[in-house]
């Protein structure tokens, strides 16, 4: 059984049995089962996809297809914010009492 690959689309077309055909941009193929028509819609040309496998009968298939998202996973870096300054007024000097 295959790995998670993923893949850039180049093409995606139905065929006559309800199948999605997808081309990516190495020019490989690959058939999305009309069992798997919810994921159909993913399939943009110019979307990453990560496609996820499976195996029946020691053929290797789509079993799942989800965006590629390269940042995901990575940890977010904390925004540094900005220090306020106190206000000038809070600050002054109060006025020298005689």
């Amino acid at each position: 059984m295959k790995g998670p690959q993923v893949i850039t689309v180049a093409m995606a077309e139905p065929d006559s049995y309800g199948n999605l055909k997808v081309t990516d941009t190495l020019g490989n193929e690959y058939k999305i089962g009309e069992k798997r028509s919810p994921l159909h819609p993913l399939f943009v040309q110019g979307r990453a996809i990560k496609l996820t496998w499976a195996n029946f009968n020691k053929i290797d298939y789509v079993s799942d297809a989800e965006l590629f998202d390269p940042t995901a996973g990575a940890t977010p870096q904390p925004q540094q914010r900005p220090t306020p300054k106190p206000q000038e007024t809070l600050l002054a000097k109060p006025a020298p009492q005689e």
